[in-house]
């Protein structure tokens, strides 16, 4: 009879080897489940503040409160405030490049911008923060960055009228500026003439309006 190779598993252990494969991989999902609920209650639990208090005056302990969580907790995943805060902005861009670059491969780019203009206003105090506050030069070199990588497959159908790096860059700048002009501004400025500028000053140069 041939020798067993001592290598070679038993079937019992395969199985087990499995299972606990499985069990970590459920213990992994659980765990970045968990952490997304955290990290979604500590943004809820800072956005509640600052509708009542200015930014630069909230504490970690102020969010910790507020979002129902340990101090520890909140440096389980992040370092200080302004990573949190630069956490919040990396998502808020993310979200807006996402829902609005494919508009503007339609040929109304003025639904892009309405679009990105609603988006804004309906987290307008958070965006007044990041735009005009101390995560504005973050926005814009973040905000540049993902439309530079998010752009090659949106915007291959877009009648493109400067080189896609360009735009982006020239685009973006144009937007974040127009954006924290209006957010800025003490006397409320229809949404619609908002879109308007955005279109014009920024999406319209980067575009080509009438493509041979």
């Amino acid at each position: 009879m041939a020798s067993k190779n001592p290598m070679t598993p038993e079937p019992a252990q395969i199985t087990s080897t499995a299972d606990r494969a499985r069990l970590n991989a459920l213990a992994l999902r659980s765990r970045d489940a968990r952490a997304r609920r955290t990290i979604a209650r500590l943004r809820e639990g800072l956005l509640s503040l600052i509708e009542r208090v200015p930014l630069e005056v909230i504490t970690i302990d102020d969010i910790v409160h507020a979002a129902k969580v340990s101090r520890s907790t909140f440096y389980r995943h992040f370092a200080t405030k302004e990573a949190f805060v630069e956490d919040i902005a990396e998502a808020e861009i993310h979200n807006l490049v996402e829902h609005t670059f494919p508009l503007l491969s339609s040929a109304d780019s003025s639904a892009a911008c309405m679009a990105v203009v609603n988006y804004v206003s309906e987290r307008r105090k958070l965006w007044s923060i990041l735009l005009n506050g101390g995560a504005a030069g973050f926005m814009r070199s973040r905000f540049i960055k993902l439309a530079a990588q998010v752009g090659p497959g949106q915007l291959d159908d877009a009648p493109l009228a400067l080189p896609l790096d360009l735009g982006a860059a020239f685009g973006v700048s144009a937007t974040v500026e127009v954006l924290s002009w209006w957010l800025r501004q003490p006397v409320p400025i229809p949404l619609e003439e908002v879109a308007a500028l955005v279109d014009r000053l920024a999406v319209r140069p980067a575009l080509d309006a009438s493509p041979a």
